[in-house]
């Protein structure tokens, strides 16, 4: 096998990865920016404090605050995302490592396996760095049982 080999796989690998986040990074601003508009449209009608009593208590109200709050939920999707991403990378990293150690003949693993494992510690580091301005902004709260 040579570097050529193991190279070719991992630029369409690449290719495939980067294509696969910018389409779900789109997919979910548009989803976003959508249930944003409708939101503020609907506020845009309520004209009276009576009305607004009225829509909060129907069943389409209730449904409204319940996406509102779910809404803020994400913080978890985004750090549990990055934690997952961080552990693939490593694992990958350190399969790569490993091989490089046990088939020292063949190169390009090395830089592979490197790359990974400090592109995992960058996304642990970022979403540890998350998890805490989340916390620290109230965004995320620690249960007092």
């Amino acid at each position: 096998m040579d570097q050529h080999t193991l190279a070719v796989p991992a630029v369409f690998a690449t290719i495939g990865w980067v294509a696969w986040l910018i389409f779900t990074s789109l997919r979910h601003y548009m989803a976003v920016k959508v249930q944003s508009d409708l939101q503020v449209r609907l506020v845009q009608r309520i004209s009276t404090p009576e009305a607004l009593r009225v829509f909060v208590e129907s069943d389409a109200g209730r449904q409204f605050l319940k996406a509102i709050e779910q809404g803020q939920t994400q913080p978890y999707r985004s750090i549990i995302g990055g934690v997952q991403a961080c552990v693939v990378f490593l694992i990958i990293g350190l399969g790569f490592l490993s091989f490089h150690v046990v088939y020292r003949e063949q190169e390009g693993t090395l830089p592979f396996g490197l790359g990974a494992v400090v592109l995992g510690v960058a996304l642990g580091a970022s979403s540890a760095v998350s998890y805490f301005l989340h916390r620290s902004f109230g965004l995320i709260h620690r249960d007092q049982n």
